[in-house]
Order: C-alpha cells, then sequence, then structure tokens
C-alpha cells in the first residue's frame, strides 16, 4: 500500500491518500472518516491493452466540500497515465476530468 501526500488549495492543509492496489482503490481518511475512488483493471482483448475503469468516488457528508474527491481523481488519473493505463469512466465525477480540455503550456 502506498501513501503519498498532496497539498488541497481549498483548505490549506496536506492531505495523506493511500493506495491500495490490491483492494482497487485510492483512500483519504481523515477524523475518522474514509473518502474512496475505486476502480478495476481488464485487458481490452481485441486492443491488447491494459484498461483503467474507475468505477466510483465516494466522499462522507463530513469530508465534503474540502476538494478531497478532485485530489483522489487528479492523483488517480496520474498514476493511470504513469502506468499506460487506457483510461475510462464509468464514474461521472471522473467522466468530468477526462472531458476537461487540455491546458497547454
Amino acid at each position: 500500500m502506498d501513501k503519498v501526500s498532496t497539498y488541497s488549495q481549498l483548505t490549506n492543509q496536506v492531505v495523506f491518500m493511500t493506495h491500495d492496489e490490491s483492494a482497487k482503490c485510492f483512500q483519504i481518511e481523515q477524523d475518522g472518516e474514509i473518502a474512496y475512488l475505486k476502480y478495476e483493471i481488464y485487458l481490452d482483448s481485441e486492443n491488447a491493452e491494459q484498461v483503467i475503469d474507475f468505477k466510483s468516488t465516494f466522499v462522507p457528508q463530513a469530508l465534503r466540500g474540502k476538494g478531497i474527491a478532485e485530489q483522489m481523481v487528479r492523483t488517480g488519473l496520474a498514476w493511470a497515465k504513469q502506468e499506460n493505463f487506457k483510461i475510462v469512466a464509468s464514474c461521472w465525477y471522473v467522466e468530468k476530468f477526462l472531458k476537461m480540455p487540455k491546458k497547454r503550456v
């Protein structure tokens, strides 16, 4: 299980996130509450490529409005890109990020 720290501009706090590859999820725990981003990985036999499907995002009521879901999604997408997965999203929230226009540098 990997532990990653990210900075929330919304709350000006460092947030610790775990990535549990065996459970296929990213998690943030605060104040006894757990938020998560779940995914599945499978082989697209037609194109012979690994696909990651982000299935669901959940943030408990007590943790909402702190940018936690966004942090998990951005971290999950960055990891998936680094691992060279084809990315799809069954989760509507993750889908929003996939549809955002790419920023040019």
